[in-house]
């Protein structure tokens, strides 16, 4: 099932069922199966499997723990305390190195608030058993506290879930339509939702005795729609501390977790976050047309910090990044592609035959996702008969350095499409939903759809018309200083 079909199914069963008042105990928990649907449509329902072995699983255990001690211990100095402090903020690894490994999502906001001499906190993830020493700034790694609590349910309280009170309506009817329609699809049963609840329950404590600990009054989570991330919003509106969701890629309508809620509750989701920082009109507009009158859930059109920064000219980041580029030596007269890989999404064998055909045409940089960089290695064998193509630098640059110095961008559906723009740099799509996904780039004349016919010549044809367009944007007028102020004003933060 495509991400349009899983979007139009999902706001179907919306209509048709009471979602909105579905409850685990007190908390609204279509959130959570609305996420593990969009999830299982995607990828053959990876996150609700539990087919791992009990064996597989304390190895995974054992080796994120040996990396976090050496990540510790090697990178010793940038580990933070969990002391008072003003902001807190829930992260994943770091993007790209630059002085130590650089988040581009959080790191503008962290000098800001820096700069405004106000300390922040930052709680480090590393679901992958990815921990990139030594760190840009100072964090706090407790994925192997996150990996114990789990362990911990799994062994324990996940044995006894019969004081876990539900409500559930027509519950058992979403099942049998969802089975009938889509016989492959798992669904969570009901002694899945209540374990699920109580996993929340354990992490949402685990973040409130740290809440409690450093005291902020603002919060900050990048991807706010994972199970961590959720025990980390309970935990901050439990404490009445607003929580702040930062966008880090495409949002918009078939974005299942920031489009198309059709039903949602007066007081809104307990899972949400209170307010998505975006970063243009078109991802408030998505979220604003569900959210209506809600006083929660807001949307704030406060650009993209790091982009922006980027546009501004941060001298000495620009100039060392543009220098490492210029070190690959690629012949001036190719055509630089840049190819955006995504996980779960095969690169498509029929590129490989491009690449072979036109390799004295086409110099190829092929990126990885950042959830992929433990598997650069592989990659890079993959790619390794081929002259034209570059990997290594490719996945370590940032990738607006890219962005500034390429032709064409290629991906099935990855957000980079958006930071393209900024660019003047056409995308090329792979994949029909991105055309839904991406209808404003599409709209302005950005984003082209292409398949192993047409490719070749939409490259040429986008080529010729490039040639009459000023690569690099003006300078922005961007003041992260002032938009921090207007968010402190809006969440009363000095009240």
């Amino acid at each position: 099932m495509d991400i349009q079909e899983g979007v139009k199914l999902i706001n179907d069963l919306e209509k048709k069922y009471p979602v909105e008042k579905w409850n685990i105990e007190d908390l609204h928990i279509w959130p959570l199966i609305r996420i593990l649907l969009a999830c299982s449509f995607e990828s053959t329902n990876k996150i609700l499997s539990n087919d791992k072995n009990i064996i597989y699983r304390y190895l995974f255990f054992l080796k994120n723990t040996i990396r976090y001690i050496r990540a510790y211990l090697y990178d010793y100095k940038n580990n933070s305390k969990i002391e008072k402090n003003d902001v807190i903020l829930l992260k994943n690894s770091n993007r790209f190195y630059y002085n130590g490994w650089y988040d581009s999502v959080s790191q503008p906001l962290i000098d800001c608030f820096q700069e405004k001499n106000m300390k922040t906190l930052v709680l480090e993830i590393a679901q992958k058993n990815e921990y990139r020493v030594p760190r840009y700034g100072k964090s706090k790694y407790i994925q192997v506290q996150i990996n114990l609590l789990l362990a911990k349910s799994k062994l324990g309280l996940d044995n006894d879930i019969s004081d876990v009170s539900y409500n559930l309506d027509n519950y058992d009817d979403f099942c049998a339509y969802l089975k009938k329609n889509i016989p492959s699809l798992k669904i969570p049963t009901l002694t899945e939702l209540q374990k699920s609840y109580r996993r929340l329950l354990l992490l949402k404590d685990y973040f409130v005795k740290i809440l409690l600990k450093c005291r902020p009054k603002l919060a900050f989570v990048e991807c706010y729609y994972s199970t961590i991330q959720h025990a980390f919003i309970l935990a901050c509106k439990e404490l009445k501390i607003p929580i702040i969701d930062i966008q880090h890629g495409v949002q918009g309508n078939l974005h299942v977790a920031y489009g198309n809620w059709s039903k949602v509750p007066v007081s809104g989701y307990e899972m949400l976050p209170d307010y998505f920082w975006c970063w243009s009109q078109h991802e408030v507009d998505a979220i604003n047309k569900w959210r209506g009158s809600l006083e929660t859930h807001i949307p704030l059109n406060y650009g993209n910090p790091f982009l922006e920064k980027w546009k501004n000219g941060d001298g000495k980041m620009i100039e060392h990044f543009q220098k490492k580029y210029e070190s690959i030596k690629v012949d001036k007269d190719k055509i630089n592609i840049l190819y955006t890989l995504q996980t779960e999404t095969p690169f498509p064998e029929w590129i490989f035959d491009v690449i072979k055909k036109h390799k004295n045409e086409f110099f190829w940089w092929i990126r990885l996702h950042p959830m992929m960089f433990l598997e650069k290695t592989k990659y890079i064998k993959m790619f390794s008969e081929f002259a034209n193509c570059n990997i290594d630098m490719a996945s370590d640059l940032p990738l607006l350095t890219l962005l500034n110095n390429i032709d064409i961008h290629v991906t099935y559906h990855s957000s980079t499409v958006i930071e393209a723009e900024h660019f003047n740099v056409p995308s090329i799509i792979l994949h029909k939903n991105a055309i839904e996904m991406y209808n404003e780039q599409v709209k302005n004349g950005h984003c082209f759809l292409a398949n192993k016919e047409t490719f070749v010549k939409i490259v040429r044809k986008l080529l010729d018309e490039k040639a009459t367009i000023k690569k690099v944007q003006e300078k922005s007028n961007y003041n992260l200083h002032r938009i921090l102020d207007d968010l402190m004003f809006q969440i009363k933060y000095f009240v």
